[in-house]
C-alpha cells in the first residue's frame, strides 16, 4: 500500500473548506463593531486568557462549530424549508452589531449552536461561572431582537470525560426585561469605556 499525504494539495486547504452556512449563503460579517468582540474582550478581563492555542489550531475548533452548525440545521430541515426557523443576518442596536445563528419565528426565539470541548458537567452544574459568555451572547442577541428567550444548543466533543464521549445539550433560557437590560448596559458601558462607541 502506498500513502500520499494529499492535504497540501487541496484548494482552499482545511479548515478553510469547512465553512459557515452564512459565509456560503453570502452573509459576510460587515465591518463595524461587533457583539463578539466586545463579549470576548469582557471575558479577557474576567478571566485572562490561557493562550494554548494559535490562530491556525483556533480555526480548526471553529470549524467544528460550523459543522455542528450544519448538522442542526438539517436535523430541523423541515422547519427551515417552512421559514419556521430562519438565519436572521445581522441586527444592530446602539451601534453594535449582533449576528444570531438562528431565530425560530414562530415563538420568535433565539437558537445558537455552539460546540465546545468543556465537560457537560460544567454545562449542567455550573451554566453561569463556566459559559457566561454564551448566555451574555444570547441575551444579548435577545434584547437586539425584541425577545426575552434563547435556546442554547450544543454539542459536547467529550462529553463528561467519564470516558470522553460526545453528548449533546439543548436548554431553554427566559430572561427577564430587567435580565436583558443590565447585560446589554454591562456590554454597551465596556465597549464605550474601551473607546469603541
Amino acid at each position: 500500500m502506498i500513502v500520499t499525504d494529499i492535504s497540501a494539495d487541496l484548494d482552499p486547504p482545511y479548515p478553510e473548506r469547512i465553512r459557515s452556512e452564512a459565509d456560503e449563503l453570502g452573509l459576510e460579517r460587515s465591518p463595524g463593531l461587533h457583539l463578539s468582540q466586545i463579549i470576548d474582550d469582557l471575558e479577557h478581563a474576567i478571566r485572562p486568557k490561557d493562550e494554548w492555542c494559535d490562530e491556525e489550531e483556533l480555526a480548526f475548533y471553529a470549524a467544528g462549530g460550523f459543522l455542528w452548525e450544519k448538522v442542526f440545521a438539517r436535523c430541523h430541515a423541515d422547519s427551515i424549508m417552512n421559514g419556521d426557523i430562519i438565519r436572521p443576518g445581522e441586527f444592530t442596536l446602539d451601534g453594535i452589531i449582533g449576528s444570531p445563528d438562528l431565530i425560530r419565528v414562530s415563538d420568535w426565539t433565539i437558537l445558537e449552536c455552539k460546540h465546545p470541548w468543556k465537560s457537560v458537567r460544567k454545562f449542567d452544574d455550573h451554566l453561569e461561572k463556566y459559559f457566561w459568555k454564551w448566555v451574555t451572547q444570547v441575551a444579548c442577541y435577545a434584547k437586539m431582537i425584541g425577545t426575552n428567550t434563547a435556546e442554547i444548543h450544543a454539542y459536547f466533543v467529550c462529553g463528561d470525560w467519564r470516558p470522553p464521549i460526545p453528548q449533546t445539550r439543548s436548554i431553554r433560557l427566559e430572561f427577564t426585561d430587567r435580565e436583558l437590560d443590565e447585560r446589554w448596559f454591562m456590554v454597551r458601558s465596556h465597549a464605550q469605556r474601551k473607546g469603541w462607541l
